[in-house]
């Protein structure tokens, strides 16, 4: 017999808590603006799609098919989440003609620098990303965090340099790390939801996640 959302969810519950997986605050990590994000000349003419007189021009608006309670595809495949709501509500107080399409944040993060997307639903936003994308006002702060295993010797960021951290690709933890120089031992997933069963069955010694979406997973 199929096995329900909510049994596969209990299911899931119980195996991590037996994996004994928990989380450290990185207070040096923990104060991230997610804002609404827009490719260079996004809204203009020349880049939004043909359409018939009279109508607005559809804009292709993209996000984290992984990312909740943010952004994420719900059980039907639908987008949901905070984010893809109050885009809709700009979308109908600006009149403006949407197709919401989520993704792998890597592809999404690619679309949108490569202007194959107008808008995304949320970007951490950071003076590199800034160069190439013009963002909205911050919405909302994301705190972030250091999840490790029981037994970790693993207590802070500094006792992290070095080691092996798993990360999801193109996330603002992945550019941290880069920048700061953190450890050359990356491993790169595609959602957050891999990097902690990647991070529970074993793997790597951290993960430098987004707190509230890793707790959702977990």
């Amino acid at each position: 017999m199929a096995c329900s959302p909510v049994a596969r969810f209990l299911e899931r519950h119980d195996e991590m808590k037996r994996r004994s997986t928990y989380w450290l605050v990185l207070s040096m990590c923990a104060a991230v603006a997610l804002s609404l994000a827009l490719a260079p000349g996004a809204l203009s003419a020349q880049n939004a799609p043909t359409e018939s007189p009279g109508t607005p021009p559809v804009l292709l608006v993209r996000g984290d098919d992984s990312y909740p309670p943010y952004e994420f595809l719900d059980e039907h495949g639908h987008p949901s989440g905070f984010n893809v709501d109050l885009m809709r509500a700009v979308a109908e107080e600006a009149d403006l003609n949407i197709e919401i399409d989520l993704g792998p944040w890597s592809e999404v993060r690619e679309d949108l620098e490569f202007r194959r997307v107008h808008i995304l639903t949320g970007m951490f936003r950071s003076a590199e990303r800034s160069a190439g994308v013009s963002f909205s006002d911050p919405y909302i702060t994301v705190s972030h965090s250091l999840f490790v295993r029981k037994g970790s010797t693993i207590q802070s960021l500094e006792d992290a340099q070095g080691m092996s951290v798993i990360v999801q690709e193109g996330d603002t933890m992945h550019d941290y790390i880069l920048e700061t120089g953190l450890t050359d031992r990356i491993a790169l997933v595609q959602n957050q939801h891999d990097a902690l069963d990647l991070l529970a069955g074993g793997g790597h010694d951290c993960a430098l996640l987004a707190k509230g979406p890793a707790l959702h997973h977990i």
